[in-house]
């Protein structure tokens, strides 16, 4: 199996916890970035995982929401990648926001980035890692449940004793082989520290395998979900639902997004999954 792999943090001496990657600066409020910044020219092999790393944009009694958007090609041909990664609310270290994408990126690829953000000139620092592991689940991303128009995602309000209602993320476009799930934000700027437990739903009923994916809330304004995407199948022109219950009494709204990766794999789904399956 091939080991490749490949990163823009340049090799030396390591960068300080608060500069950790390729720093992207939003435009003004909700606005994206006006200039294409480039996080790796050209990809020097054909990768089969990729991580994205987004830190360094959460601050004390502040909402900060925000997006990311990748996107390959040459300048002046860039096309969408991956778009609206929830962005804000991110620390540094153990509270970064981290995607790991099981998605296939062909050798020479090169990546950009834009971000928006409810703060005017919010600066984010984005690490990107290549794998070459021969485990990709298919060759694309969607995004679903994003708002642009306030740089967050779809609010869902969690349960406190029992889970809470399942809540519309929106209707995907393609046939899913993999899932991750996207948080950040609060309604306002008294975040207490808790967990939430997150069901990916269809018709009210979790989808099979896509139960318990964990979030985690901190006093100091940061939250991200701490479970890695998982395998699934999930149909093209599913209405996906997300519902959520908290470790404790508290039930005030976070704002999710849903990615799927879609397409040809190296890596075929786990047996056991039926297209938009139920358990």
């Amino acid at each position: 199996m091939a080991n490749g792999y490949e990163s823009n943090i340049p090799t030396g001496r390591p960068p300080a916890v608060t500069a950790w990657g390729t720093q992207v600066v939003a435009g003004t409020s909700h606005v994206l970035s006006s200039s294409f910044v480039e996080i790796i020219a050209s990809t020097s092999f054909a990768a089969e995982r990729v991580r994205v790393t987004i830190s360094n944009t959460g601050a004390a009694n502040t909402n900060t929401d925000a997006l990311l958007n990748l996107y390959t090609g040459a300048v002046s041909s860039e096309t969408n990648w991956i778009m609206g990664l929830m962005a804000g609310w991110s620390g540094t270290v153990s509270t970064q926001k981290i995607f790991d994408f099981p998605v296939s990126l062909p050798a020479g690829t090169r990546i950009i980035a834009k971000s928006q953000a409810l703060v005017g000139s919010q600066s984010l620092y984005v690490w990107i890692e290549l794998f070459e592991e021969g485990k990709a689940f298919g060759n694309a991303v969607e995004s679903l449940g994003v708002d642009t128009t306030n740089s967050r995602g779809t609010s869902v309000t969690p349960g406190g004793a029992a889970e809470g209602s399942a809540t519309a993320i929106g209707t995907s476009a393609n046939a899913w082989n993999y899932v991750l799930v996207g948080v950040q934000g609060n309604a306002d700027t008294s975040l207490l520290d808790n967990t939430q437990a997150l069901d990916i739903c269809v018709g009210g009923t979790p989808v099979t395998n896509c139960s318990d994916f964990y979030q985690l809330n901190s006093t100091v304004e940061l939250n991200n979900v701490i479970t890695p995407g998982r395998n699934c199948s999930i149909a093209a022109s599913t209405a996906l639902q997300l519902r959520g219950q908290s470790s404790d009494a508290t039930v005030e709204a976070k704002y999710y997004a849903l990615y799927g990766i879609y397409g040809t794999g190296t890596q075929a789904p786990a047996p056991g999954n039926m297209s938009g399956g139920m358990q």
